[in-house]
């Protein structure tokens, strides 16, 4: 149950911001969201955001933004990490050939991948600080999800619904994005 809530969390916020990209580029008054609930595609209700839902909401959406930017640093490392994945594979397969009576160790290559195993080993540790620092801003979007889904959930007890929309009030609900059976997940 609590990792169905969790992915309608995450759910809600990638289709909120999904809709909000899609707006005319004016700026939402913060206090005029609203949740649009919805069971099998079909609309089961509409109700304003509270003053706690909304800070919560907003909160989701800057520590988003944060992660994205905590993760360009590891775009690059991702590249020269795979590279040198790559190397390491390339060069075991050149230290190592094997038939069916013999084992042959090429030391050559067998240094080579070595060292450049250490050159991955090395490219990691430098970006410790930047794996760290990702993992602090999950725990910080973890807890916030968490006070969210705990807020909605306080504002709409005993309603049967498997996913949320958040939008300016007024806009029509979007079932564009919606997902049959996604209790299923």
């Amino acid at each position: 149950m609590r990792i169905k809530l969790m992915i309608l969390t995450v759910l809600t916020l990638a289709t909120s911001i999904a809709c909000s990209g899609s707006t005319t580029g004016m700026q939402p008054d913060h206090n005029n969201y609203q949740l649009t609930l919805i069971k099998d595609c079909q609309v089961v209700g509409q109700y304003p955001m509270s003053a706690e839902q909304i800070k919560h909401y907003l909160q989701l959406k800057q520590h988003e933004q944060e992660m994205q930017q905590l993760e360009q640093p590891l775009q690059q490392f991702e590249a020269q990490s795979e590279q040198l994945a790559d190397e390491v594979e390339r060069l075991s397969a050149l230290a190592l050939q094997e038939t069916d009576t013999e084992l042959h160790i090429d030391k050559r290559y067998m240094a080579l991948q070595q060292e450049t195993a250490r050159q991955l080993e090395a490219l990691a540790s430098h970006h410790q600080a930047d794996f760290d620092a990702l993992a602090a801003q999950g725990d910080k979007i973890a807890a916030t999800a968490s006070k969210f889904e705990q807020a909605i959930k306080s504002g709409i007890q005993g309603i049967d619904f498997d996913q949320i929309q958040i939008s300016d009030a007024g806009k029509a609900a979007d079932t564009r994005y919606c997902q049959l059976n996604i209790s299923r997940l």
